[in-house]
Parts: C-alpha cells; structure tokens; sequence
C-alpha cells in the first residue's frame, strides 16, 4: 500500500505533458526515453527497496545512470520517510558506489520536496558529492518550473542566496534547460543571457554536462556553442568532462558523450577523465575556505581553457 502512495506517474516526463519547447522528434523521443527510465529506476526501489539493484542493471548502458537517479531519489525519500535509517549511503558507498554522481543527483530530487533544507542530513553526505544533491534541486526546479525561467529563476527560499549552494542550484538549472529547450542551444543561451551574470558559469556548465551525457547535439551547433558561451565555454566545457567521468567510473559509455568530449575539449573519454581526476587531487591540496567541490570545478575549467590534453595510455 505505502509503495503504491509513492508511485509517480510517467505522463510527468512526457513532453507535451511538461510544455517543452522541444521541436524535433528525434530529441523529444530520447527525452521522454530519459524521463521514462528514471521512473523506471525510481519504482524498482519503491517497489523493493531490498532486491532493486538487479532491475537497474538490464537497461542499455546509454541509459544507465538515468535508472540509478531515479534509485538515487526513491533511496533517499524512503531515508525520509522513514527517519533517516540510511538507505542512501549505504547504497551509495557500496553496491552502488560507481554510480555515486547519478545516484546523488537523484537524491537531490527528494531534497527539493521538502518544506526546509535537511541541513543535518546534508553535512552527513559525500563531502564532495553531496553537491550534487543540491544540483540535482535544481535541476527538479528547472524542469517542474521551467516556465519561471523566462524570467530568470530565483532560488528557493531554502537555498541560501550567496553561498555555495545557490552556485550548485543553478548548475542544476542549467541542466535543466537542455530538457526544457530541447538541445537548442541559441534557446538554452538567450534562457541563460536572462539571469544574473554571477550565475552564467553554472548555468554553462549545468549545459554542458546535460548536452554531454544526455546527448541530442548536432555536429553543427559545436562552433554555435562557442560562440554563445564566450567567457563561459570553459565552464561549458567542465561539465562535459563530468558527463564523461560518469560515465567511465560506471561503464556506461555513450558515443554521443565521447563525440562531444572531442569536439569540444579536444580529448577523449579517458584523457578528459584522468584530467578531472588529477584537478580534483589538486583541489583537495588547496588550503582555502571554499568547499573542496568548488576549487575542483574552478581547476579543472583552468586547465580545460588552456586546450592541451594529457598524456594517456590508450
């Protein structure tokens, strides 16, 4: 009874049903394949949150990590639900270890539903990943209301204007504009020109990561995506390399995630992996009041915007 409470309908992820500004076909049916398998995973934990994991693992590899999201948030609401009896973590740091960027990006999901920020339950997550449960927030917010954004999107109340979570909110939203506009990038720029200047290198590369992982980018718009992005393509570029380091530590390779790494980073998967590897390391040494996940977003951009690939074995 109390899984069939939980249950979400799949009309939420069809286009039409969101108002997206979606105009080719082909985009619209990955979309809504996206959407669909998110519930998909969503589901398999409600209903068994013990023996789920092997439901998650039958999808194509391309659509993976989008079945671990939706686990990630259907763990994390149980966690609620039932007062924190650690669902999350424990999946989190073992079985689905691998999986660790997706699954905190779904849980993100279940932070947005709530009246207050869970300021306890978030010190006690993934000192680094716990980020990206607050990306994860906004990305819900972009895509639940994404008809705020033509006016610039604020954060909600519960994010706290000028920290670092508003900066991880709207790298959500970012993301969220790839869905909303369906991969037109002069829509999701024009979106973008339309919020606070503070905020663009986010919201770039929110872009990125989606445009990466999720695909649905023409070869064309690659010199639109630098032009449009200017001072940000940098920003742009760290959120392809995300996608791309998401998918290797999963194994859920993508051609479209490795056509965009080359094209726009001039790497491949593995060179643009090792190089968010060795930012992040270099992150960790700095000594500075900034969250770790903050000096590594900042690092990596600094290496990507100097365009030179590292050495690589394969």
């Amino acid at each position: 009874m109390f899984s069939q409470l939980l249950k979400i309908s799949y009309d939420n992820v069809l286009v039409k049903n969101r108002g997206f500004q979606v105009k080719e076909k082909r985009v619209k049916d990955k979309l809504e394949q996206i959407g669909e398998t998110f519930l998909d995973g969503y589901h398999a934990v409600v209903e068994d949150p013990v023996n789920f994991k092997k439901k998650l693992e039958v999808f194509p590899l391309e659509f993976k990590g989008f079945a671990y999201e939706g686990a990630g948030m259907a763990l994390k609401l149980l966690d609620f639900f039932y007062f924190n009896k650690g669902r999350f973590q424990d999946f989190a740091k073992h079985e689905g270890v691998t999986h660790s960027y997706m699954l905190h990006v779904g849980a993100g999901w279940s932070y947005a539903k709530l009246p207050m920020f869970p300021k306890r339950d978030f010190q006690k997550q993934h000192p680094i990943y716990k980020w990206l449960i607050v990306d994860g927030m906004g990305f819900y917010f972009g895509y639940f209301h994404w008809d705020k954004l033509k006016n610039g999107m604020k954060a909600p109340g519960k994010i706290k204007s000028g920290s670092y979570l508003e900066n991880a909110f709207f790298q959500g939203v970012g993301r969220s504009l790839w869905f909303i506009f369906g991969a037109n990038i002069e829509a999701v720029s024009a979106t973008i020109n339309s919020f606070p200047t503070n905020l663009h290198n986010d919201l770039w590369s929110g872009v990125g990561l989606a445009s990466a992982y999720a695909g649905g980018l023409k070869h064309a718009s690659y010199s639109d995506i630098r032009k449009l992005a200017g001072d940000n393509l940098a920003a742009y570029m760290q959120g392809v390399a995300f996608a791309n380091t998401a998918r290797i530590e999963a194994s859920t390779p993508a051609a479209h995630t490795a056509i965009t790494s080359l094209a726009m980073c001039n790497m491949n998967p593995v060179q643009i992996s090792n190089l968010t590897h060795l930012s992040l390391e270099e992150a960790k040494k700095l000594n500075n009041q900034s969250p770790i996940y903050q000096n590594w977003r900042a690092i990596l951009q600094q290496h990507l915007a100097k365009g030179v690939p590292v050495k690589c074995s394969q």
